[in-house]
């Protein structure tokens, strides 16, 4: 055999050569995710959808794999290498397709968004995940050990995922954006998958120059132990591992974004630390096959029963460990129950399939098993579960489903005391403490883990009401200040003369157009905004889209603005912003307002992009005009300045439009002082206090000039053309480069 081509140095070789396909593999998959959701929209319903279509392609992509790992005919490492160039080739164009497929299928509803989300994955997922069950068939053909040939790829492999979520987003996305994270991950997979073809072809080529048996390539030898349990117990064990611990992985996903204020960087956070558990747990299962498989001959099922007893309550103690003591406890933590779920793979392969002919196959049925539970996990999860159950209820059940499997394990457990204990013990001991406790260890989770993300003193907030969704968290505190999210989101508040909800900024809309008829309001929080504009008086029509339906059980409890759920002016959609307006084509308007959240945000930037304000500007009338929130973000002044002929920042909001804009001090005077809401005026000019209040916003519209490096709101007015100069070499928002949401960190 050639020295170069060793099995040993080979072997380490293609490691390395596995642990960095993990990487781009889930650089596409937060990309590739990011791009759907700017067709299908960002609400819950479209992100569980595309998430499972991607996780259930890379299942089917494993059967695919397990089926030609069985066929003696092909070189596994041969057809890996060939399916990391094939994944390096599609990955250049892959961001054309889903943009050319997304043009062609605007107006689908959830049902055909799952099925052209999975369509459009499908081919790349199928590569992704062909490979395991290849490369365990290649490794097991040389050591004849099936679970520490699992255990050792499994984890090489999601060690790289997991250093992906990381990289990916302090990092790479970026310094980037979309397309070049898009072109570093497809360089990655042909480099890859080029090495791997090297392999093949040099060590074919020595053994034809040495007349010897090709040494990277040998037939399985044959096992004759019987596996230790039947596929049917193995396929139900992976697939319930894969449920509770992806419903679990959506329960952390969202106390986490509660904590870091809805930020980008919440998700991959989450998901890295879970990979970077599964993938220790995976690696640590090696070292423990040996005795597990005794324990199995010894009590059957009961050390099955004792590892998701471990990872349940591991998992379960995640959000409070959040809630008590931070961010650090709750990843330790994350790690230690995803390390645990982790080692289920690697133990149920090297219990339930033997080294033979049909073990790339058999793997495959199990690791479908694992990403259908998974699947099934974050679909019922993210959209049913968390939609009518708070967070430390979902806990609750999730705790208690686990423990039902604990219980079904243990009935096989042939050790009457052991049995009978075991079940007794979960029943009545167990699930009944969790349940007591729950309410204690998420006591204040919402104040605790929005003050932390804010560095207050969570002792300092209290919320009167909160209403948990699979859309997210709404909560409004004591003095009626509404935060979604974890962020601010303005104020349960009408009323022009103490204006702590900033209300002259909508109320400026009538003096720039001059008689608006039809609005529509993108993202409605508590709806004073929303009850201010169908109150004006020219105003005919006010459709709303918001995402979240949680504001609209919540404004029912606030007489201030409960009456705009029963005026007849108002419709309310709640859907995602984007996707409405490109389903309804046709819809044009004289007025568009989006008083968008913070500019930093996780798909903030879906509404800020030059793309979107394209699509904004296909919705308006003649002389409509668009007026969005800037979050004080000059990128957005300047994006906004830059799509259209005509631009105003107003305070920390931009007018845009394709007409002049022209600020009328008397038109606002009328239209304003003759507003009522509920039979109360908006602003009283009979009383001093409202003519001073009058005058003083009206002076607003004077106060005209560049923004002072100072303030983020003064002077109050500002034209285009002075703001293009100041931000002159800042770059625009785009799809591409997701504006501010991931920090630039390289270059």
């Amino acid at each position: 055999m050639c020295s170069v081509f060793h099995w040993a140095d080979a072997m380490r070789f293609l490691l390395i050569l596995f642990f960095i396909s993990g990487f781009p593999a889930l650089i596409y998959q937060l990309i590739w995710q990011r791009a759907l959701f700017s067709i299908f929209g960002s609400n819950i319903e479209s992100v569980t959808l595309v998430v499972s279509a991607f996780m259930l392609g890379l299942g089917l992509g494993s059967l695919v794999g397990g089926r030609l790992a069985s066929n003696p005919k092909f070189s596994p490492l041969l057809i890996f290498g060939l399916i990391e160039v094939a994944m390096g080739l599609f990955g250049f164009v892959s961001l054309t397709v889903i943009d050319t497929i997304g043009a062609q299928t605007v107006a689908i509803g959830p049902t055909q968004t799952f099925l052209i989300s999975f369509v459009t994955v499908l081919i790349p997922t199928l590569l992704m995940g062909a490979t395991l069950p290849l490369l365990v068939t290649y490794l097991v053909s040389r050591n004849g050990e099936v679970g520490q040939s699992v255990s050792l790829l499994y984890s090489v492999n999601t060690w790289g995922s997991a250093a992906a979520c990381f990289i990916g987003a302090f990092a790479i996305f970026g310094a980037l954006g979309m397309r070049g994270s898009i072109n570093l991950a497809s360089s990655m997979d042909l480099a890859v998958g080029l090495c791997a073809l090297f392999m093949v072809f040099y060590a074919r080529r020595q053994a034809m120059l040495e007349n010897a048996p090709t040494p990277l390539e040998t037939p399985l030898r044959a096992s004759t132990a019987a596996p230790l349990i039947s596929l049917a117990p193995a396929l139900l064990l992976a697939g319930f591992a894969g449920f509770i611990s992806l419903s679990y992985e959506i329960l952390w996903t969202r106390a986490f974004f509660l904590s870091f204020l809805g930020s980008a960087f919440a998700f991959p956070v989450v998901l890295g630390l879970f990979l970077a558990g599964i993938a220790l747990g995976a690696s640590m299962a090696r070292d423990h096959i040996a005795r597990f498989e005794q324990w199995i001959r010894d009590y059957s099922y009961l050390p099955f029963a004792g590892l998701f007893l471990l990872a349940n309550v591991l998992a379960f103690l995640t959000v409070p460990l959040l809630n008590h003591f931070g961010v650090l406890a709750a990843g330790v933590c994350i790690i230690a129950a995803s390390a645990t779920f982790g080692a289920f793979l690697p133990l149920i392969s090297d219990l339930a399939i033997r080294a033979d002919s049909l073990l790339g196959r058999k793997l495959s049925y199990i690791y479908i098993a694992n990403i259908v539970g998974s699947t099934s996990g974050t679909i019922i999860t993210g959209l049913w579960l968390l939609d009518v159950l708070s967070m430390h209820e979902a806990a609750t059940a999730l705790f208690a489903l686990g423990a039902t499997v604990i219980v079904v394990l243990l009935t096989f457990q042939p050790n009457r005391i052991l049995r009978v204990g075991g079940v007794a013990a979960t029943l009545f001991a167990i699930v009944p403490t969790a349940w007591a406790f729950s309410p204690t260890l998420h006591d204040h989770l919402y104040e605790t883990l929005q003050a932390r993300g804010h560095g207050e003193d969570p002792a300092a907030m209290k919320f009167a009401n909160v209403s948990e969704t699979k859309s997210g968290v709404v909560a409004i505190d004591e003095e009626n200040i509404v935060y979604g999210t974890g962020i601010y989101d303005g104020r349960v508040q009408i009323n022009l003369l103490d204006d702590t909800n900033g209300l002259f900024r909508p109320s400026a809309i009538a003096a720039v157009h001059p008689e608006p008829k039809s609005v529509l309001i993108i993202g409605m929080s508590m709806g004073a905004w929303t009850q201010l504009l169908a109150n004006l008086d020219t105003v005919e029509r006010v459709q709303v889209v918001e995402i979240n339906r949680g504001y609209s059980d919540l404004i029912k409890q606030y007489p201030v603005v409960a009456s705009l759920l029963e005026n007849p002016k108002v419709n309310i959609t709640f859907d995602d912003g984007r996707r409405w307006l490109r389903r309804n084509p046709d819809e044009k308007f004289d007025v568009i307002v989006a008083n968008t959240t913070f500019h930093w945000r996780a798909g903030a930037s879906n509404l800020l992009s030059v793309e979107f304000l394209e699509q904004v500007k296909t919705h308006l009338n003649e002389d409509g005009i668009y007026f969005y929130n800037s979050t004080g973000s000059e990128a957005v002044q300047r994006t906004g300045a830059y799509v259209f002929d005509h631009a105003a920042r107003f305070a920390n909001f931009v007018f845009t439009s394709q007409s002049p804009l022209v600020f009328e001090k008397g038109r606002w005077l009328d239209r304003v002082g003759s507003m009522t809401i509920d039979g109360r005026q908006v602003l009283d000019l009979n009383a001093e206090s409202g003519r001073a209040r009058a005058e003083e916003i009206m002076a607003e519209f004077d106060d005209i000039g560049p923004l002072n490096p100072e303030s983020s709101i003064e002077p109050a007015l500002e034209f285009r053309d002075s703001i293009l100069n100041r931000t002159e070499g800042m770059d625009l928002i785009t799809d591409n480069n997701m504006g501010a949401e991931w920090p630039r960190l390289l270059f």
